[in-house]
C-alpha cells in the first residue's frame, strides 16, 4: 500500500528532528500532564471543602430551628452531629441523643396536668365516647360535632353536592 502524504510528512519531521529534541518535548508533556492532574486534585479537593461546608451550614441552619423545640439540645450539638453524620434525621438525632442523656422530657411536661379522658371507665381500649343515638338541634352541637354530622351525612348521601 503506498504510503500517504500524511505519512510522509509526519516520517519527514520525525528525521528533522533531533533526540535532544524529542526528550524535551517528552519532557515538557510529563510536566504538561503533572501539572494538569496536579490542579485536578486541587479542585477536587476544593470541591470536597465546599461539599462540607455546605453540610455544616445545613446542619446549622436545622439544628438551630429545632432549638426552639428541643432547648436543651444545644448542650449536645456535637453529639447530635455526629448522628447526623451516620444518617439520622436532625429531630431524630436531637430525640436519640436528649434520650440517651436522660433529658428527653422536660419539667414542664412531667408537672402538665393531665387529665383522664371522660370516658375512661367505660371499658375498651379506644379512648372516644360512645355513638350517640339522639338527634342533637345544630344549634346545641359544638363545631366539631357538627362537623362530624356533616361528614357522616355525606357519606350517607343525606348532604351533599348533587
Amino acid at each position: 500500500m503506498p504510503e500517504s502524504f500524511e505519512d510522509k510528512m509526519k516520517k519527514n519531521d520525525d528525521e528533522k528532528r533531533s533526540p535532544d529534541e524529542s526528550k524535551d518535548e517528552n519532557n515538557r508533556s510529563e510536566i504538561r500532564i503533572k501539572g494538569l492532574l496536579e490542579k485536578q486534585s486541587n479542585l477536587e479537593k476544593e470541591l470536597e471543602d465546599e461539599r462540607k461546608a455546605r453540610k455544616e451550614l445545613e446542619f446549622k441552619n436545622e439544628f438551630s430551628q429545632s432549638l426552639s423545640s428541643f432547648p436543651d439540645a444545644k448542650d449536645h450539638e456535637n453529639d447530635v452531629k455526629e448522628k447526623v453524620s451516620k444518617g439520622y434525621s436532625i429531630r431524630a438525632a436531637i430525640l436519640e441523643t436528649l434520650d440517651e442523656k436522660g433529658k428527653l422530657g422536660s419539667k414542664n411536661d412531667s408537672q402538665s396536668d393531665h387529665r383522664p379522658s371522660p370516658y375512661a371507665g367505660m371499658g375498651g381500649s379506644a379512648d372516644t365516647p360512645p355513638p350517640s343515638t339522639e338527634k342533637k338541634d345544630p344549634k346545641t352541637m359544638t363545631q366539631a360535632e357538627r362537623r362530624a354530622a356533616l361528614i357522616e351525612a355525606a357519606k350517607n348521601g343525606e348532604w351533599g353536592i348533587q
